[in-house]
């Protein structure tokens, strides 16, 4: 019987195509050592201007955990999760930020069942998500982490990267799960505002921006209250 565990998917993916496939990338801070900080000073103004309280904090898809300690500081979160598919990733990152709990699982399947928190933070995740489950998982992922959190950070890949990214794997000879031609969503940063907005009861605060990738990150947050 194949081992689908979320470590044995990510040990075959890294040992064939260097994380091409799930976006486990072994050094991925080593070769962008200003991403953390980069991003949290984007946000960091806004979080204390506005009075954001953030007693727990998830974030899907943490690597190493450098941006998951960075956003842990920006917080002053009293409980910080870091969720990776890659268990050498995630023991990497106990090895260095002992005060987070990194665990490794699926994102799909922790979201399923984590308890909730103030924020949750997806940074360049959901391409791989989008990429390896399909449509249904990309809406998924905005669903089950839109139910588990007050507020929502999300920084999408525009489609321009899906396209090197498919290049990348068809260059070593390997096939993504679900092809560029077979996926609907086209337009995911357009898609995601979209779904967010009108079928996660979810209002977008401020978006951010851009990053180093020419990216924004957006922000979302509860509705006002009525009346």
């Amino acid at each position: 019987m194949t081992d689908s565990s979320p470590e044995a998917v990510a040990a075959m993916s890294r040992g064939n195509d260097g994380g091409h496939l799930l976006g486990n990338f072994p050094k991925y801070y080593e070769h962008f050592d200003n991403s953390p900080r980069a991003r949290t000073l984007l946000l960091s103004d806004y979080f204390h201007e506005n009075g954001i309280i953030v007693e727990s904090y998830l974030d899907v898809g943490s690597n190493s955990g450098e941006l998951t300690s960075a956003m842990h500081e920006l917080t002053k979160s009293r409980r910080t999760v870091g969720v990776e598919i890659d268990a050498i990733l995630v023991q990497r990152a106990r090895a260095r930020f002992a005060l987070i709990d990194f665990t490794c699982a699926n994102a799909l399947d922790f979201l399923a069942t984590c308890s909730r928190v103030a924020l949750i933070s997806v940074f360049s995740t959901t391409m791989w998500v989008h990429l390896n489950h399909g449509d249904q998982g990309l809406e998924s992922l905005l669903r089950l982490a839109s139910a588990r959190c007050t507020y929502l950070i999300i920084e999408p890949q525009p489609y321009d990267a899906y396209q090197r990214a498919a290049r990348r794997v068809r260059k070593i000879g390997l096939t993504l799960p679900h092809r560029l031609e077979k996926l609907g969503i086209k337009t995911p940063e357009r898609f995601i505002v979209d779904y967010l907005t009108r079928e996660c009861n979810m209002v977008l605060m401020s978006k951010f921006g851009p990053t180093q990738w020419s990216r924004e990150i957006f922000l979302f947050g509860p509705p006002p209250p009525q009346g």
